[in-house]
């Protein structure tokens, strides 16, 4: 019923994980193992390997560093899928994707049901879980995390993870997402929880990943889902480039990080706000230091 594609680095995680599907998952399934801990393949290149092993037609791709915490999530799946319409499924994701290179998650318009716990101290889980609007089982975002990632065999015929720009382990999964969008629905279900053992360290690798996929999207981004007004619109486009100014400042020398704070801004028709947002920013500290 669902083939789920593994990229495994550490045998023990993956042994772990192994078990865990096998009395969680309450489907007939295979796992597609694909050893990456000596040839270290971008992820994109692993999983198009495993994809094209795949024998069902349900693909999930899956972090090994995970452990399922609802039982019988395999059904949950292929309830979902029953829709002709839905193409890929996760389980936290968000109705809005900003054109400034942002992660999905810098901004409250999240829906995600994960259990986060930072390795190697496995005592400080947290459930974050966010439901910004429907409280429905399942809801329409227009990107995912890709931690738990399902999609359809026949997409995966014409779509594939773009191991050409993304060459290392970050953006994939915006990249599939905004890939798949173009003719199905991306949602995230509320029903399938699992815990994640990670320390989501944001790198220079990962900025620079979500750079390429905005120039790659540049025509179609911002992207959102049809639930907001033009006034909200507005304001999350105006956020977003605040938040990349900031944000950029650990990747991005000044003068280039101020030219795309002006070039996002000339994109998303929001320059003369932009400006005095920032004059006034810089006012305001000179007063207050003086």
């Amino acid at each position: 019923m669902i083939s789920i594609v593994i990229c495994s680095k550490n045998p023990e995680h993956f042994d772990t994980v192994k078990k865990n599907i096998e009395v969680t998952i309450g489907v007939a399934y295979e796992i597609i193992c694909i050893d990456n801990s000596i040839d270290k393949n971008s992820i994109c290149s692993v999983y198009n390997k495993g994809a094209l092993k795949a024998k069902y037609e349900l693909v999930c791709f899956l972090h090994e560093d995970i452990q399922f915490r609802s039982n019988n999530w395999g059904q949950i799946i292929i309830n979902a899928f029953n829709e002709k319409e839905v193409g890929l499924m996760g389980v936290a994701g968000t109705y809005y994707y900003s054109l400034p290179p942002l992660g999905w998650f810098n901004t409250c318009e999240q829906e995600v049901n994960v259990i986060h716990t930072p390795e190697p101290d496995k005592t400080s889980s947290k459930l974050l879980y966010q439901s910004r609007f429907s409280k429905k089982n399942i809801v329409e975002v227009v990107a995912i995390d890709g931690v738990f990632m399902i999609t359809r065999k026949e997409i995966l015929r014409t779509v594939r993870f773009d191991e050409e720009m993304l060459d290392n382990f970050h953006g994939y999964d915006i990249d599939l997402s905004l890939q798949i969008r173009q003719t199905h629905k991306i949602v995230v279900s509320k029903e399938v929880l699992l815990e994640h053992f990670s320390k989501s360290l944001l790198t220079q690798q990962w900025f620079d990943a979500l750079f390429k996929i905005s120039r790659k999207w540049k025509n179609i981004l911002p992207t959102y889902i049809a639930i907001y007004t033009k006034k909200e619109i507005k304001k999350l486009n105006q956020e977003s480039i605040w938040d990349f100014y900031f944000m950029s400042a650990a990747y991005l020398n000044k003068r280039k990080r101020l030219w795309l704070y002006f070039y996002y801004s000339s994109k998303l028709s929001a320059l003369p706000i932009s400006i005095h947002r920032l004059l006034r920013y810089y006012f305001d500290r000179f007063v207050k230091n003086k």
